[in-house]
């Protein structure tokens, strides 16, 4: 299933919009997140690892200049906190359904706290920002919305444990595993 054949989900009564049924596929495997730990806190004892879906909301835009091709430019939202980041478009990856990933039962992914209009506002935001950099001499054009959005959970890897007797939990990116120390 790619990102084309998935349509946005409607938003809950609440306005803040249902949990994603897609994520984004695993690169960094468990064993890697566990070289990782055995790497960077050697002698970690009862180290646990457990996958949860982050929920992210990806926007396309496509900005149109008059006598110019139109360019595209993507966004994806953090649907806890917010931010919004540019990144590359979505369209080769192929979403794998929720209930098809093993996620653990025992941690679970953090509660929504962005709307879907709030998140397309914030990638428009970032997206007029970035492009307004560059029609300093071009500033002729729209932005306008290029596909639905695609709401999709993000992998993350929450490992927790103990080093040095003091407990520890850390998130690794399941995709390019780069790690956030939560408590240490």
């Amino acid at each position: 299933m790619n990102a084309a054949e998935i349509a946005s989900e409607a938003e809950s009564s609440t306005g803040l919009g249902e949990s994603p049924r897609v994520a984004w596929p695993v690169a960094i495997s468990e064993q890697q997140v566990m070289k990782w730990v055995r790497r960077r806190l050697p002698g970690a004892e009862h180290v646990r690892t457990d996958l949860y879906h982050h929920p992210m909301l990806g926007v396309a835009f496509q900005w149109r200049r008059p006598l110019a091709r139109p360019m595209l430019a993507h966004a994806l939202v953090d649907l806890v906190g917010g931010r919004a980041y540019a990144t590359e478009h979505w369209d080769n990856v192929d979403f794998v359904p929720i209930e098809q990933v093993g996620v653990s039962s025992t941690v679970k992914p953090p509660v929504r706290q962005v709307s879907d209009a709030q998140a397309k506002d914030t990638a428009w935001r970032l997206v007029d920002g970035v492009v307004l950099r560059r029609r300093r001499l071009d500033f002729a054009g729209r932005i306008e919305a290029h596909q639905d959005p695609v709401l999709f959970g993000k992998p993350n890897w929450w490992v927790t444990g103990t080093y040095n007797s003091r407990k520890f939990e850390v998130i690794i990116d399941a995709l390019n595993g780069n790690h956030y120390v939560f408590a240490a």
